[in-house]
């Protein structure tokens, strides 16, 4: 079944309408005086040997641009393959967003912690390095049994103020037995579960399940969080990963 999800293309069009809000102001080169990356997450991700995972790094330029130049990155753990890269541009008036997007591939299973990456853009005769943030990986041999299914999610939230994710999924049940969920597991410093629910599902049901979370640090710019999702079926558990959620905060001097 082909997952429903709000989804970056979402997130890109708000991006740049309350972009191009800030822009209608009388002197809009202020907005934009330099260019500059979001790009370094705190994260988590859990999910089967061969899945992959995209990170999004944007540069946010002065004017109307066009990407001219070559991208790379460096430095990532054993557990990760690098599988692609690739460049979306956004254009409007005064300001161009670049959309650098990171395909990565879970390669063994394991623990790892991507702490070092960095995307390397050789561009306009200089070299500039977007530090990719610290992320959390458990990495599982795929399932072989029956698992429950995610047909529907929210990939991802954007606002103009720091802020986390809320992780919301419709859940179905494929057994003929009530699913109990008994946990909700990730680690992202500085975030922790302050509810979730429905817990029950009844069988052949289907329900939406929301996990709201809540920052006790500093909140970063970009998350992103793809749980492990813990269920007993009758007295046995078992555990599945859930798909990611995106939290991007649009930087101060962009909001409307």
């Amino acid at each position: 079944m082909k997952k429903n999800m709000i989804g970056f293309g979402i997130l890109l069009f708000l991006f740049i309408f309350m972009a191009y809000k800030a822009l209608e102001s009388p002197e809009p080169q202020k907005v934009i005086a330099k260019e500059y990356f979001i790009s370094t997450y705190r994260g988590y991700v859990a999910g089967y040997v061969d899945e992959v995972v995209a990170l999004h790094a944007y540069l946010i330029t002065p004017g109307d641009q066009d990407f001219r130049g070559t991208i790379g990155v460096r430095n990532l753990p054993s557990c990760l393959d690098f599988k692609d890269i690739g460049v979306s541009k956004f254009s409007y008036p005064g300001a161009t967003v670049f959309d650098i997007i990171v395909t990565l591939r879970l390669k063994e299973p394991g623990h790892c912690v991507m702490d070092k990456a960095y995307v390397i853009i050789w561009r306009n005769n200089a070299t500039k390095k977007a530090p990719l943030g610290t992320i959390e990986f458990d990495i599982l041999e795929p399932s072989e049994g029956k698992t429950l299914d995610i047909p529907a999610y929210v990939e991802a939230v954007v606002g103009p103020t720091p802020g986390v994710p809320r992780l919301m999924y419709t859940i179905s049940n494929p057994f003929n037995e009530t699913v109990d969920i008994v946990n909700v597991s990730f680690r992202v410093p500085g975030i922790k579960i302050i509810d979730s629910g429905p817990r029950e599902i009844p069988p052949k049901g289907i329900v939406n399940f929301t996990v709201t979370l809540t920052n006790i640090s500093k909140p970063n710019d970009l998350y992103v969080i793809k749980p492990l999702i813990v269920y007993r079926v009758r007295e046995k558990r078992y555990s599945m990963p859930a798909p990611p959620c995106y939290r991007i905060t649009i930087p101060e001097n962009l909001k409307p």
